[in-house]
């Protein structure tokens, strides 16, 4: 019993073994090109490709009154008459506002 777990110990310690020393052996070992003592000659070759995008639209909005609060279905809103006097009640349902955009 102790003998077959000893072996199966042993092979797997071989396999990882063989793995490990096989991976530092087929790896390849790159030197780096140096490094440019300035970055003027790729700036103006990639100049050109780079964009900027600005895109304005006007969408339509819509006021919403929110959600009813309890207690309000069809009475008197405190609220709603103190911030009438700050925001036109007559204001229209959709009115139009920009929206922009921005990209590169």
């Amino acid at each position: 019993m102790i003998s077959q777990l000893r072996f199966r110990w042993v092979n797997r310690l071989i396999v990882v073994v063989m793995i490990t020393v096989s991976m530092f052996l087929s790896c390849e070992f790159i030197s780096a090109a140096p490094m440019p003592p300035t970055f003027a000659p790729l700036v103006s070759k990639l100049t050109p490709a780079v964009v900027n995008i600005n895109t304005e639209k006007h969408m339509r909005s819509r006021n919403s009154r929110g959600f009813d609060a309890p207690g309000r279905r069809g009475g008197h809103d405190p609220f709603e008459d103190f911030f009438g006097r700050f925001f036109d009640r007559n204001q229209s349902r959709s009115r139009q506002r920009p929206v922009k955009s921005l990209g590169s």
